[in-house]
């Protein structure tokens, strides 16, 4: 077979990756997040709302996908080999959020069974390198991080964009793809890491510890946040 590159796209257990450097075993990062649709008519949420409910080693998040159709996110603290109750993940996580505010009880009973998403947080240490003469990483392949950010996907869209950009700026291969890695390297290490962080933040456990995490997030501004998050949601290719 010939080729003028390889792009290694193949995700957090990527093969490619293992033939440029090696077996690098995913790294579990302590929870697990289930996720559904459901439609929902009730009053305690309207259209636009989406929000993000923390506890003690358990969170909530609801997103607005359309009018009366939530997306929804439950990220719990549970080995990785966690194993779904014989009554299924539905009985399981009515379970575990029980007592907890509408319509998160709603939302999980109004999505069947076979269509809730079962996934473990992972992620690796940065990767000093992300290729080797013409073969080239990216996306989840490259920098695969935990989903408190929401940045996986959108990372490897962004991936793309630039190594396109690169490609048609340069005759010479080996150096758009060289090009491509330095103008990413950066930003990707950035988000693996407060997303590991945030993910770390919102999990723990200790209840004196999650009193004091809700006492300093209610004092700290609005603003604080929105600047700190400016830097995730504000790139420019």
């Amino acid at each position: 077979m010939e080729h003028d590159v390889v792009i290694g796209a193949d995700g957090i257990r990527s093969s490619v990756r293992s033939e440029l450097f090696g077996h690098i075993n995913p790294i579990y990062r302590g929870y697990t997040v289930w996720r559904g649709v459901a439609g929902y008519e009730g009053s305690a949420l309207f259209e636009s709302a989406n929000s993000e409910t923390w506890g003690a080693g358990k969170r909530f998040g609801i997103l607005n996908v359309g009018p009366q159709r939530f997306v929804w996110y439950a990220a719990v603290s549970v080995p990785c080999d966690h194993v779904v109750g014989p009554d299924g993940r539905k009985r399981d996580l009515l379970e575990t959020f029980k007592g907890w505010h509408e319509p998160i009880i709603d939302l999980i009973a109004a999505t069947p069974d076979n269509e809730i998403m079962k996934h473990g947080a992972y992620d690796l240490v940065p990767l000093r390198r992300w290729g080797h003469g013409r073969v080239m990483l990216l996306g989840d392949a490259a920098h695969p991080c935990t989903p408190n950010l929401g940045q996986g996907g959108g990372m490897a869209l962004e991936d793309a964009a630039v190594l396109a950009k690169c490609i048609a700026q340069n005759t010479d291969l080996e150096a758009a793809l060289r090009q491509y890695e330095n103008q990413r390297r950066h930003r990707t290490k950035h988000i693996q890491r407060r997303s590991r962080l945030m993910g770390e933040i919102a999990q723990w456990e200790s209840r004196t510890i999650v009193t004091g995490r809700r006492m300093v997030t209610r004092l700290l501004p609005a603003r604080l946040f929105e600047r700190n998050l400016r830097r995730v949601y504000s790139y420019r290719i």
